[in-house]
């Protein structure tokens, strides 16, 4: 609705200061709007990205990295009764982060008995991959964290910059329909440019709303 609104007010230029300082407050919201989507839209891709990563490297850990450090473990209560509880990942660790603070701790405890473990079959190249894919985890759940973060910020943003593009537009209304009330072509155009187009249900048609009218506003616009 904002691009609608400037469009058409460009196209028909008045001899007005406040309209043309109103105006290029419109323009400058709208500049703000598309940086806030661009922001928006790049830490839900960011965001999505880094989920995909760590569940792939949580599979793999799962599957190769924690079952041979675990029977490794098991096989080294030989010598150290008390080792093998250590790497075994418990079964109540269901959450991401439950699982990183699990896995961080099982190789930090590998690095500090890498020597024990390996008499009993640890493999440098599970435990020095394992080292690698566990700071890929945590990276990946930071990256996850931080897209998040990002959307949950320009969402906000955005919304606020819509909320003024609306109440911009509908200062702009009154001036529009006085000025355009005996050219019914031109207002009947400007009516339809700074409508607010609520998003209906499915099967709903769509009911534009006149500027002047602020129910329902929707962030969209």
């Amino acid at each position: 609705m904002g691009d609608r609104a400037a469009e058409f007010s460009h196209a028909n230029p008045a001899d007005s200061a406040a309209y043309t300082a109103l105006l290029g407050v419109l323009d400058e919201l709208r500049t703000r709007a598309r940086t806030s989507a661009a922001q928006q839209l790049e830490g839900v891709a960011q965001a999505r990205g880094a989920s995909v990563l760590r569940q792939a490297l949580e599979t793999e850990l799962r599957k190769t990295h924690l079952p041979h450090l675990a029977r490794v473990g098991a096989s080294a209560t030989q010598d150290q009764p008390e080792v093998g509880p250590t790497y075994r990942l418990k079964s109540s660790v269901r959450t991401v982060r439950g699982f990183l603070t699990a896995v961080s701790a099982m190789a930090e405890a590998a690095r500090g008995q890498r020597e024990l473990l390996a008499r009993h079959g640890l493999q440098d190249t599970v435990m020095d991959d394992l080292t690698a894919k566990v700071a890929a985890y945590e990276e990946a759940v930071q990256q996850s964290a931080e897209g998040r973060r990002q959307h949950i910020g320009a969402t906000a943003q955005l919304r606020a910059v819509a909320d003024e593009i609306v109440r911009v537009v509908q200062v702009m209304d009154g001036f529009q329909r006085l000025r355009f009330a005996k050219d019914p072509e031109r207002l009947a155009a400007w009516l339809g440019a700074s409508s607010v187009r609520a998003t209906p249900r499915p099967g709903e048609p769509v009911e534009p709303q006149p500027s002047g009218t602020p129910e329902p506003v929707r962030p969209a616009a």
